[in-house]
């Protein structure tokens, strides 16, 4: 090994899982109930949990690290709904959770025993935590938090919110939800919001800062919905430098109400009632 400074443990040839659940999943992992959603929930679901780790232990100062790959998504009991979720939570396209963190960690792996690799300070990881936000009896919303780190400078994390339509079993688009000819009064008051958030006058101009096109302020498809509040969510270099950091912009109900279709209002009374 041309790496001196790292330490090679016995291989763990079985995955370390914390907090499993879901029968019938091919993660190998244990079961326990759902026991606290945000509300009331409608479609029955648990959660999974999975952690992989790397046999290398990297050697940093006086620390010891590993890579790692952990997971946290729900299932469903009805398996439509687990096929319907799977690309918005395995986003890289992996068949299972199992596979995505065989992948992660043997990618790893690999770069470890490159013999081109002379030095690492810092271990990979890779967690990602899929939760149910909201859940009523029409539509539910799922928020995929991700945060890892490859290599380089910084590591990353996204957020990303998708909805769904319960009866159809279809993600929920906005134009699904926004009345016609109601964008431009929504961007208005998301842009309020936004001001409000990042502490701006009204006034003040968005071209230095943001990275909004001709310095308008513009909404993206990245929303998302929870008890009280609509979300919009904006990532890292999405409108504004590494350095400043994500964006969330959380719009009352009673301030959009009126601009969505009957499709978008019912699913605000589904929230009511649930």
């Amino acid at each position: 090994m041309a790496i001196q400074w790292m330490l090679r443990l016995i291989y763990l040839s079985i995955p370390i899982f914390i907090w499993s659940c879901g029968a019938g999943n091919n993660d190998k992992s244990i079961s326990i109930a759902h026991t606290a959603p945000l509300l009331k929930d409608t479609l029955s679901y648990s959660y999974v949990d999975l952690k992989e780790v790397s046999p290398y232990f990297a050697l940093h100062n006086d620390s010891i690290d590993t890579a790692f790959y952990a997971i946290r998504y729900p299932q469903f009991d009805v398996q439509k709904y687990n096929v319907m979720l799977k690309p918005y939570i395995l986003i890289e396209g992996e068949n299972t959770a199992q596979e995505a963190a065989e992948n992660f960690i043997i990618a790893y792996n690999e770069f470890v025993e490159d013999e081109a690799t002379r030095q690492l300070q810092f271990a990979w990881h890779r967690d990602i935590e899929c939760t149910i936000a909201i859940n009523t009896p029409l539509f539910f919303s799922l928020k995929n938090t991700l945060s890892e780190y490859t290599g380089g400078a910084h590591g990353n994390s996204y957020v990303f919110w998708t909805n769904f339509d319960v009866l159809k079993a279809e993600k929920i688009e906005l134009p699904d939800i926004l009345a016609e000819n109601k964008h431009d009064e929504l961007t208005q008051i998301a842009e309020k919001y936004f001001r409000k958030s990042e502490s701006l006058l009204d006034t003040a101009s968005l071209d230095s800062l943001y990275f909004f096109k001709e310095g308008k302020f513009q909404l993206n498809d990245n929303f998302g919905f929870t008890a009280n509040h609509f979300i919009l969510y904006y990532n890292e270099y999405e409108i504004k430098p590494y350095s400043e950091g994500t964006t969330e912009i959380r719009i009352p109900y009673e301030q959009i109400k009126d601009l969505l279709t009957i499709r978008g209002k019912q699913y605000l009374e589904s929230i009511n009632k649930n």
